[in-house]
């Protein structure tokens, strides 16, 4: 819409537009061989006057890191082709090449033929240092998880070995057994924190999963079944997650509500409009001034939990993108609701 305003004025406005942007608009001819627009952005980002393009055009790759010319290079070959590219890359020699930008270029046709390249290259510097931090801190973390669960594995299985001998020796299980207990929950320590500083790393990688099939599964691992308690899939749905660490929400989540709902307890699962499902269950509940610190790494109801189940579920929600909180059931129980989910219902 131009509201009615002629060609000259058109061109002002457009004019002005493309020069308020941070972003860099470009367009030229379907060979690459000539720059025919290209705003002043151009400038701030890869660190070179856009009029140098209309001298040599071929500039505009020489700004890119040595290393990513030949991705870029093929996308303009496919651009060029009649195709859409989107891809990220290094740019401005004289920081060092240290600008990251997202370009998306595309096909302008004329009578059926690729006349024109066009599209907006986007400085998303900001973004790659923040990834880049994150995914060293994740490192770090890794690695000091890893470290500690090692030293303290070495000296349990030294207590495990010298419990068992102590078993083998003398009658007194009146001391052994408490023994026995304080050693398996400090492997149980051990195990969740690795767990929780695991599950707090990005998801890279998500597959469209069957989340009935997994919560059946996730079920018979904690052995509710056995138990005597009840699940109910209320309605089947799909959702991109990282399996592997959805399971281990689903399965502490289903592992708590059997704790503490006892073994009559029915845990539903199911989809909940449409970006999110739920795990409830008809326990005994969450009171409400409880609800937010039971996702507190080390928060426990119970002597012998180590506090860390709820606090994993948490990660792996964060980990996703997604949002979870928890409220009552209709029945009183808990009910876990998660949001931002790319769901699918089965119709």
């Amino acid at each position: 819409m131009n509201r009615g305003l002629d060609p000259e004025e058109q061109r002002r406005l457009l004019s002005e537009l493309f020069e308020s942007t941070s972003d860099v608009l470009w367009m030229f001819s379907a060979d690459w061989e000539e720059a025919i627009f290209i705003n002043d952005a151009y400038e701030d980002v890869w660190g070179r006057p856009a009029a140098a393009l209309e001298r040599e055009p071929a500039d505009f790759l020489e700004g890119v890191h040595p290393d990513d010319r030949g991705t870029v290079r093929a996308a303009m070959e496919r651009i060029s082709g009649g195709e859409s590219a989107e891809m990220e890359f290094r740019v401005n020699p004289g920081e060092g090449y240290g600008r990251w930008v997202w370009t998306r270029g595309r096909p302008v046709y004329d009578d059926g033929e690729v006349v024109r390249v066009a599209g907006v290259s986007r400085d998303v510097t900001d973004r790659k240092r923040y990834e880049e931090e994150l995914r060293r801190q994740n490192e770090r973390l890794d690695e000091f998880a890893s470290i500690v669960s090692h030293d303290l594995r070495s000296p349990l299985s030294v207590a495990q070995g010298r419990l068992r001998l102590a078993r083998e020796e003398c009658d007194c299980e009146a001391h052994l057994g408490p023994l026995a207990d304080a050693v398996d929950r400090m492997g149980s320590i051990v195990d969740d924190t690795l767990t929780l500083a695991r599950q707090g790393r990005a998801v890279d990688d998500v597959d469209r999963v069957d989340a009935g099939a997994l919560v059946e599964e996730c079920w018979r691992m904690v052995g509710a079944t056995d138990a005597g308690a009840d699940l109910e899939i209320v309605e089947p749905f799909r959702l991109r997650a990282d399996p592997d660490r959805l399971r281990h929400a689903l399965e502490n989540l289903l592992g708590n509500a059997v704790t503490h709902g006892g073994e009559a307890v029915t845990v539903r699962v199911g989809p909940d409009g449409e970006a999110g499902f739920y795990v409830e269950d008809d326990g005994p509940g969450i009171p409400p001034d409880e609800r937010e610190r039971v996702f507190e790494p080390g928060h426990s109801t119970t002597a012998d939990g180590t506090g860390f189940g709820l606090a994993i579920v948490r990660r792996v929600a964060d980990a996703h993108g997604w949002e979870v909180a928890v409220s009552e059931s209709a029945d009183g129980g808990a009910r876990f609701e998660f949001r931002g989910v790319d769901l699918d219902v089965d119709s």
